[in-house]
């Protein structure tokens, strides 16, 4: 390939460590000079340069930092792993997140990235793999190979409109022409792209590239700018391209940090098993989120799945393509999920398969292996085969509570309480309930014995499942309940408006909550329980992180706008785009008279430079001359003279004069 580069009239350039060629100019796309600078001196200061580093990791505070360094950028390729091997072309590497993913898969990847500095970074980030080469240059003029066994447009097909030029039809359509002509035959291309129609952005979420609510929904997109397209559209579009074989997964809560995955088999299971959990506990993981919905994403995920629409209102794709049946994995996956905030050694995975007697599997694996490098910790993770509960998720339970207008203190205490009695019933601790206290200690292995891992059949029985997480030491009652409550209170993104006596307040709600279980949760415990969380919290994810007795005692759970109030916003949206529709051919015409205007003005510009330019030069004759006559009004004779000038002037004016006063 290196060879190929050159002969092509490439050159390696080692301090910058990537290929470009002289004649060509590097494209105009970047999140901004500070941004990019301060991101490669972060990965040329770091030592583990790895996708779950946790040096690159502990620099995430803003948006740009977490989408360049976040590891949940790689959980994207994560479900098609075993896809990715051979030749690897990836199209946009950027600054080399999913890269660096590609690079430690052992494939020999070939990272392109139209922006030099973006793809100095993006070779900085792989700098000690050898398998990884980055090249400098724009997609449409690069035709070093055409034998890849693998292409990715990871977040690229938006953009072919801006940066593909096309002599002919549309530069989306010419983009995926060309990846096709530089695959092998079967040979995979990977394609990344928001979905037009997703769910989220009918909520009120703003389009991804221009921030603007409603823009794909109602499709303004410009044949000189971003699109994107909905399912149908962008399988035709990839049919087109010599691609009709595909396989279609469908990465939630979007494909810049998924969480979770539902396959193209896996949505067609509304009637056999109920992965709506998955998309609606996505949601909160959103790091774009506004919380300004117009209705709960997470509600709306669960009809939306019933009715078989998941995969058209999915908020992106991940499409797998080729020209031969090379698109399905060996394995019959449904969903998966995804766990790596965490240290490398907890890293897992939950797979979703289904079993040849038509039964679900729920897999659980450690990415990384049992083997993954750790030091001894009183924290531990246990994985266990786990069977599929059919029944409520008693996190959703929640969701759906606070979601109904007109909820009451007395909904969500119930909603505890039946938690709590599961918690009992699970520990053996039923029968010394009338003991229990806040300080009550309990074992360790009970810590994942929350809301969020509890299941509640048809027949009102309580199942616990994932229960991972071990503490090598016992726990306080009190502690486990606060965590508990706490954390699926904070899981909510919106909630509907409640009764006018109903606390929203997230610390007050909590400790009636916790009163209702017969406990009692004094601030000074609310105090030392957020260190325990924080110094657990620190085990697992190796960050250390603590909330506040501050903070959380001014959070507050985020009410929707009721919906008459959104109308009048609408509405007064609607009249607004009028007025600028209204106006748009005004503006138009006028800037169709200053251009015509603008050759004459440029005349008038010129000319007014030549006239100034002789009026400075006439100015120092103006001024002698000034100074003469100043001179000579000083003088004997003009003071002699001046009887004479006044008579002068007095015959004038009566020579001058209307003839009716000269008689």
């Amino acid at each position: 390939m290196k060879s190929l580069l050159q002969q092509n009239g490439y050159s390696f350039d080692k301090g910058l460590r990537i290929w470009s060629h002289p004649e060509r100019e590097s494209i105009a796309y970047s999140d901004g000079d500070e941004v990019e600078l301060r991101l490669f001196d972060i990965i040329n200061r770091a030592d583990d340069l790895s996708i779950m580093s946790q040096e690159l990791n502990a620099q995430i505070t803003d948006w740009p930092s977490f989408y360049h360094l976040s590891r949940l950028r790689a959980n994207l390729l994560r479900p098609v792993h075993d896809l990715l091997r051979g030749r690897i072309l990836e199209i946009g590497a950027g600054c080399g997140a999913v890269t660096r993913f590609l690079g430690e898969t052992g494939a020999s990847v070939f990272a392109l990235e139209g922006s030099v500095r973006r793809a100095k970074i993006a070779a900085a980030r792989c700098q000690d793999m050898d398998n990884v080469t980055v090249i400098a240059d724009s997609f449409d003029r690069f035709t070093a190979a055409n034998d890849f066994d693998v292409i990715t447009l990871i977040g690229v097909l938006e953009y072919a409109r801006v940066f593909f030029p096309s002599d002919s039809g549309d530069p989306v359509d010419a983009m995926l022409r060309h990846a096709r002509k530089l695959l092998r035959p079967s040979g995979i291309l990977l394609v990344a792209i928001e979905n037009q129609l997703g769910l989220k952005y009918f909520a009120g979420f703003k389009e991804d590239h221009l921030g603007v609510p409603m823009y794909g929904i109602e499709d303004l997109y410009r044949m000189d700018g971003v699109v994107t397209f909905g399912q149908n559209e962008l399988r035709q579009r990839i049919n087109s391209a010599g691609l009709e074989h595909q396989y279609w997964w469908f990465p939630f809560p979007d494909y810049k940090a998924p969480v979770c995955f539902l396959s193209e088999d896996g949505i067609k299971e509304k009637d056999n098993i109920d992965l709506s959990t998955l998309l609606s506990n996505s949601v909160r993981f959103d790091h774009q989120n506004t919380y300004k919905h117009l209705f709960s994403l997470e509600q709306a995920y669960k009809p939306a799945f019933r009715n078989g629409l998941t995969g058209d209102l999915a908020n992106s794709f991940l499409v797998v393509a080729s020209d031969q049946e090379q698109t399905r994995l060996d394995k019959p996956i449904l969903g998966c999920h995804f766990s790596v905030q965490r240290r490398l050694q907890f890293a897992k995975q939950v797979i979703f398969l289904r079993k040849r007697d038509g039964g679900i599997e729920v897999k659980n694996e450690l990415l990384y292996g049992k083997n993954a490098q750790t030091e001894r910790s009183p924290l531990s993770v246990h994985l266990e085969y786990a069977p599929f509960f059919p029944g409520t998720h008693w996190q959703q339970q929640l969701t759906r509570i606070v979601n109904t207008p007109g909820w009451t203190i007395t909904d969500v205490q119930n909603w505890a309480k039946t938690w709590f009695e599961a918690l009992l019933e699970f520990s053996d601790l039923m029968e010394k309930r009338d003991e229990l206290s806040p300080q009550f200690q309990i074992l360790g292995n009970l810590f994942d014995a929350g809301p969020h891992n509890l299941i509640v059949d048809d027949q009102n029985d309580s199942h616990f499942f994932d229960q991972e997480w071990r503490l090598g030491f016992p726990i306080e009652l009190g502690f486990l309940v606060f965590r508990s409550l706490l954390y699926s209170l904070m899981a909510l993104t919106t909630i509907a408006q409640p009764t006018l006596s109903t606390e929203k307040n997230i610390l007050n709600l909590l400790k009636s909550m916790v009163q209702s279980l017969g406990l009692l949760l004094m601030d000074a415990d609310v105090v030392r329980y957020l260190s325990i969380e924080s110094n657990i919290q620190e085990l697992a994810s190796g960050i250390k992180e603590q909330v506040s007795f501050k903070q959380l005692a001014t959070r507050e759970l985020v009410v929707r706008k009721p919906l008459p109030e959104l109308i009048n916003a609408c509405d007064e949206n609607g009249v607004l785009r009028e007025r600028i529709y209204e106006l748009e051919p005004a503006v138009s015409e006028l800037t169709q008279v200053i251009e015509a205007m603008k050759p004459e003005l440029i005349n008038a510009c010129n000319e007014n430079r030549v006239l100034r330019e002789r009026i400075s030069e006439l100015e120092p004759a103006v001024s002698e001359l000034t100074q003469v006559i100043e001179a000579m009004k000083q003088s004997r004779s003009w003071r002699i003279t001046a009887p004479l000038r006044m008579l002068m002037r007095t015959i004038t004016t009566v020579y001058h004069a209307p003839f009716c006063f000269r008689k």
